[in-house]
């Protein structure tokens, strides 16, 4: 506002300046024409009885200049000094013209700035806006995830009967941990994959979920201790993901080779059902646990004891 007072301000000393100086031109340009005139006819006024109007004369053309020589005289006095006064004006007017030009430069200088800083403040609010709401929605999307790994989990215990006689669930989930391998794209500044499910496969062929050449090799005269380990060997890659298989010998139970492996079945589910995992792979991987785990489950090789094949 005190920028806009000045430029106000100064347009109205350089305004009156040029209309004072304008009219002065005026004036001098009106009485260009007129003072002469008037002289001239107080020439013929007093002295006109004197002047030889006879046209036929060459001495009265030649005496043209003498004889009206101070209207003429006056008449181009004039011209110069109008002509003096309206180069003063019009260089008045171009000099207020030239200087509210800048003066306008000026102020839309500071608006464009001023604009830039209400558009970088914008930027800035609507960047954090939409960081609030990214980590809104990661944090949901956890959740929502980590509802489902319960309920897969319930779901795979209700599918393995002899887990159902287990007490407390040998299976547990970091879900953090599991969340970044799930979805490795998403972060608390975007959501790239809001479904439910990994984009991706992290286990095939090339990078088998169990180590199935151990498997094959699988000694089964082994004591629990040791059975157990060696077990938890094969399925290491389950585990660096975080799904976790509960050691029942470290907290001074025997341990039961067929919970075990059911649980082994119950992780594969899962990682089948959150997109880690193609279906051809879990189909060879359930397979071949099927033909080495199946001989520790005795009479209880049935139907009951195995894994509905999850659908795609």
């Amino acid at each position: 506002m005190e920028n806009l007072d000045l430029v106000s301000n100064h347009k109205s000393y350089q305004e009156k300046a040029y209309e004072k100086w304008r009219f002065r031109f005026e004036t001098s340009l009106s009485l260009t024409w007129i003072l002469p005139l008037l002289l001239l006819g107080a020439q013929f006024a007093f002295v006109g009885n004197q002047i030889n109007y006879d046209v036929m004369k060459l001495s009265n053309w030649v005496g043209v200049e003498a004889v009206f020589a101070l209207p003429v005289r006056f008449f181009v006095l004039m011209v110069t000094i109008t002509t003096l006064l309206g180069l003063y004006a019009r260089s008045l007017q171009f000099s207020e013209q030239l200087r509210l030009s800048n003066a306008q430069q000026r102020l839309a200088f500071e608006q464009l700035k001023l604009a830039q800083q209400q558009s970088s403040r914008l930027e800035s609010q609507l960047s954090l806006y939409i960081k609030k709401e990214n980590f809104s929605l990661y944090h949901e999307h956890i959740k929502r995830f980590e509802s489902k790994l319960n309920s897969l989990l319930s779901l795979s215990k209700q599918m393995f009967r002899l887990s159902t006689k287990v007490e407390s669930d040998s299976l547990v989930i970091n879900t953090e941990r599991l969340y970044r391998y799930t979805f490795p794209e998403n972060s608390y500044n975007e959501l790239k994959n809001a479904n439910l499910e990994s984009d991706n496969f992290i286990f095939s062929e090339g990078f088998p979920v169990i180590d199935l050449d151990t498997l094959t090799e699988l000694d089964i005269s082994l004591e629990d201790v040791e059975l157990e380990q060696q077990i938890k060997h094969i399925v290491q890659n389950i585990f660096n993901i975080g799904i976790f298989i509960k050691t029942h010998t470290n907290s001074g139970e025997d341990f039961d080779i067929r919970v075990f492996a059911m649980d082994v079945y119950r992780a594969l589910f899962i990682m089948r059902l959150t997109g880690l995992i193609s279906i051809e792979h879990y189909n060879e991987v359930t397979s071949s646990c099927d033909i080495h785990l199946n001989i520790f489950f005795g009479e209880l090789k049935n139907s009951e004891a195995n894994l509905q094949t999850p659908q795609s």
